[in-house]
């Protein structure tokens, strides 16, 4: 379970990048 979560944090993490990236884009 542990490593399940670690990698759900990591995945989030991963998208939040990604929007802040599409948000620099857009502005």
């Amino acid at each position: 379970t542990f490593a399940m979560m670690v990698f759900q944090r990591r995945r989030i993490k991963r998208s939040y990048k990604s929007l802040a990236v599409a948000r620099n884009s857009y502005l």
